[in-house]
């Protein structure tokens, strides 16, 4: 329940209400945004030290038998 006043300082639930649902998709969306920002990030560091492993002879686990 979003305790919403108008200009006049009247209650005002419906508006309250509305932009409390504005409030939560928007932060729902950049949480969104975010999550999909370090789903990336974490594929290009996996790549990385992938690359890094083949180049030196080791795997992740230590050096290849």
């Amino acid at each position: 329940m979003s305790f919403y006043k108008n200009s006049e300082g009247y209650s005002d639930p419906t508006a309250g209400a509305a932009l409390s649902n504005i409030r939560k998709k928007e932060r729902s969306d950049r949480r969104k945004a975010i999550r999909k920002r370090n789903r990336q990030t974490r594929g290009k560091e996996v790549s990385k030290n992938v690359e890094i492993c083949a180049e030196s002879g080791r795997n992740e686990n230590g050096p290849l038998a």
